[in-house]
């Protein structure tokens, strides 16, 4: 999607029609990329562009053995709250949401290398399920159309994740 469709999508009139017809599908910007969680310091890589100027979600995806083994799950969490995202400090002991993962996201400008965003992230709640999979919000950022690379760290090693295959993406979240 470019800037002008984007556009176009947020209109009263054009934006529902465009929508019905699948024009307004925002692909992931990164898509499942692998990010162990079991060890400190470990790290994932990525490239990518960003389309339109826009709010953009870093969601991280557990997938479990089985669908019971999700069932079973209280790491990831079972529930959501707004809080999760703008206060999870606030929610942090609570098992219904989770353990704390916190993650460190530095991204640069591929042309320069300079530093867009460098920030730590604490992820918290679950923000949905289906089937043997879980996902969990990790962070917002605003980023300007251009083209990026990202380092996203684990920075506390995650006990009883060994054996669950986690991955991260990030997402236009919602259209508007």
């Amino acid at each position: 999607m470019g800037p002008t469709t984007y556009t176009l999508c947020q209109k009263a009139v054009i934006g529902p029609a465009m929508w019905i017809v699948g024009l307004c599908v925002f692909p992931p910007l990164i898509s499942d990329v692998s990010l162990p969680l079991s060890s400190a310091g470990a790290a994932a890589t990525a490239s990518f562009s960003v389309p339109v100027d826009k709010n953009y979600q870093f969601i991280l995806e557990f997938e479990f053995s089985s669908t019971e083994a999700r069932l079973q799950d209280t790491i990831v969490g079972s529930n959501y709250r707004a809080e999760c995202e703008k206060e999870p400090a606030a929610l942090l002991g609570n098992p219904e949401y989770g353990r704390p993962i916190p993650v460190r996201v530095v991204i640069r400008k591929a042309q320069d290398r300079s530093i867009v965003v460098d920030r730590n992230f604490i992820s918290l709640c679950m923000l949905g399920h289906m089937s043997n999979k879980k996902s969990r919000g990790v962070g917002w950022i605003t980023l300007a159309r251009g083209d990026y690379t990202v380092e996203i760290a684990n920075l506390v090693a995650q006990d009883h994740l060994a054996d669950i295959k986690t991955s991260i993406s990030l997402v236009s979240g919602s259209a508007k």
